[in-house]
């Protein structure tokens, strides 16, 4: 593969086996965007490879990617080379035990923007409390809790509500106060803009 290519889409190239995806992996000093979203032969071994073989990689999907367990999340989380900003991980066989401990998610990960867990309700609230202070069990508390935090997120710019029901306007509307640069995305209810209005999702 070209050492100088930076983005790679194979999402859902499921013809693709083990093997293929160690081949076009094995050299890609230059990736920085690498899509492998439901591609059923990606495990860990791949997430470790990957991780080793591109330093400036941006962006790493791996949403639905069900052979991937705890062993990729805590190699990404002490891969202190990353300048990871976006990582997938909805779908995946993360555990409850990973889950439950603040230092399996990527919380030393420095330039973190984007973290897809959606589905996986079984991460506490207290976790992604302390989570969000260092850089979806999301709920009305925890979305409160986030607009009592301008000071601890002042970079802080997206949140994806999808699949969240417990969630109110005003809680919304607190959170984008206090945190201008905040988009919501996925919010079936009134969703709120920067014109102080809402409208109908």
């Amino acid at each position: 593969m070209g050492t100088h290519l930076t983005d790679l889409n194979l999402a859902s190239l499921n013809q693709l086996t083990s093997s293929d995806l160690f081949t076009l992996l094995h050299n890609v000093p230059q990736l920085q965007v690498l899509n492998v979203s439901y591609i059923t032969a990606w495990h860990d071994g791949h997430t470790v490879h990957i991780v080793r073989q591109a330093p400036h990689l941006r962006e790493l999907h791996l949403e639905w990617c069900q052979h991937v367990t705890d062993v990729s999340v805590t190699h990404i989380a002490n891969a202190s080379n990353l300048r990871l900003e976006c990582l997938g991980l909805t779908g995946t066989a993360m555990s409850s035990a990973a889950c439950d401990r603040v230092d399996a998610l990527p919380s030393p990960l420095p330039n973190l923007q984007v973290l897809d867990i959606r589905g996986l309700s079984y991460i506490a609230d207290a976790d992604l409390f302390a989570f969000l202070k260092r850089c979806k069990n999301i709920n009305r508390e925890l979305v409160h809790g986030i607009a009592k935090m301008p000071t601890s997120l002042p970079h802080f710019a997206y949140l994806d509500l999808s699949w969240v029901d417990d969630v109110m306007t005003t809680d919304i509307a607190a959170a984008v106060s206090a945190h201008p640069l905040l988009t919501i995305k996925g919010y079936f209810g009134d969703l709120y803009d920067d014109s102080d209005k809402y409208h109908e999702h």
